[in-house]
């Protein structure tokens, strides 16, 4: 006997899919996510223009190279797995089919965010597959420059207002390698902090009023989001990030997306085998840029 009828299929794959859609995809939010299908993906970091010289309208002009200030090699790893329901259980539970098909969905989907937020949750981190191009952690107060000079991005103060406003000065005083100052702090950022900072993070940036004398809350004037999530499992640390994805410092690719599919009766062991895989890899860019992270000791 095989499930091969369209009906059944078509309930399950909706199933699945409706399993993937039931996770938070917040984490979609804190990464440049891509989907190339190659055998590896390499994302370099390229220099931009410096500080633009003089010119007396005469002379030979200055050149400036476009050079790669190092990057990020991501490795795919393969997940699977294969979901066994016994012949007795198909007659037993008319719906399980369709009910494990969406657990499976649910599996998956929390997959994909563990990935995303585990990645993230190491920012200060100097291991293989967290560290930027220099060889620091994404968080790091000697992150190195063409120049020479190094620039902080590292926090090291518990979150409240003041540390969060130091963040954005520190996030506008942070340049490129090139020296140059970015615009991260005038656009859209988020707050990404583990369940136990939530309530001060609420507190923090959506208050209108600070301190016992009624100021004006200057956090309340940003365009800041807080993300929360579980796999933050540090309870001090926080990170101010850009909400710009393409820009993310956090990496996700997705080499192969899931892949779900429903066979029929294994012959042997009466079992319907239900099974999914992908491939996915998590990493940090060459570059810390739109990135502060506050590692509390």
């Amino acid at each position: 006997m095989a499930l091969t009828t369209s009906n059944v299929k078509q309930v399950s794959v909706s199933r699945f899919f409706e399993g993937l859609s039931s996770v938070p995809d917040h984490w979609r939010k804190i990464v440049d996510f891509r989907n190339t299908d190659t055998a590896s993906l390499r994302i370099a970091a390229l220099t931009g223009i410096g500080d633009v010289p003089d010119w007396d309208g005469s002379a030979a002009i200055t050149s400036a190279a476009i050079d790669s200030t190092g990057a990020s090699t991501l490795t795919y790893s393969g997940f699977a797995v294969q979901v066994k329901i016994s012949k007795y259980d198909l007659k037993d539970i008319p719906e399980i089919t369709q009910l494990s098909a969406q657990k499976l969905g649910q599996a998956v989907a929390e997959k994909y965010r563990k990935l995303a937020f585990t990645q993230l949750a190491g920012f200060a981190s100097d291991a293989a597959g967290f560290a930027t191009a220099d060889g620091k952690g994404l968080a790091d107060n000697t992150h190195t420059m063409a120049t020479g000079a190094t620039r902080d991005n590292h926090l090291t103060a518990a979150l409240s207002r003041t540390a969060l406003m130091n963040g954005i000065k520190q996030m506008r005083q942070f340049p490129n390698y090139q020296g140059q100052y970015t615009s991260f702090a005038d656009g859209p950022l988020l707050l990404v902090v583990p369940p136990e900072l939530e309530a001060t993070a609420i507190e923090i940036v959506h208050s209108s009023l600070s301190g016992a004398e009624n100021q004006m809350n200057a956090v309340s004037m940003f365009n800041v989001e807080i993300v929360v999530d579980p796999y933050m499992t540090d309870a001090n640390d926080w990170c101010l990030m850009t909400a710009d994805t393409s820009s993310s410092p956090v990496k996700f690719w997705e080499r192969s997306s899931p892949d779900f599919s429903l066979t029929e009766i294994n012959q042997e062991t009466r079992q319907l085998l239900m099974t999914c895989d992908f491939a996915v890899a998590t990493a940090n860019g060459p570059q810390p840029d739109g990135f502060i992270g506050g590692k509390v000791a």
